[in-house]
């Protein structure tokens, strides 16, 4: 009977070149990294980890108070719904209060915006 080699399928030398390739990769990207960092980063922006922190915040723009904004934001919402106002005087554009404004939608319909259809010019065509 005869013996059974063992074929050696592992390749040694590639997977240390493959190693040194990715060795080398990776220390070339870190100093593209680095030369662009220094490149572009403003002069003095850090000066180390024990540089002194002179980070400014503004204060927050808080109301202590807000309630009577608030109830005059809403008073102005309402006055604004419930009035009649000029929008636009030589247009001819009113603003009316908005309860009136669904009675005549109720009372007229809505008017469609959208253009007909091909066939149903045709047909009204043809019905003329």
């Amino acid at each position: 009977m005869p013996e059974a080699v063992q074929k050696d399928d592992i390749h040694v030398r590639a997977i240390i070149w493959i190693g040194v390739a990715l060795a080398a990769m990776i220390a070339v990207a870190c100093a593209i990294a680095y030369g662009i960092w220094s490149q572009w980063r403003p002069a003095g922006s850090y000066d180390g980890p024990n540089a002194a922190f002179d980070f400014k915040v503004e204060k927050p723009v808080l109301d202590s108070a807000p309630q009577p904004a608030r109830e005059a934001y809403f008073a102005e919402k309402e006055k604004r719904l419930n009035s009649y106002a000029w929008v636009d005087r030589q247009a001819g554009i009113a603003r009316i209060p908005i309860q009136r404004a669904m009675e005549l939608m109720a009372q007229r319909g809505v008017r469609r915006n959208v253009p007909e259809a091909p066939q149903e010019k045709a047909a009204q065509e043809r019905q003329q």
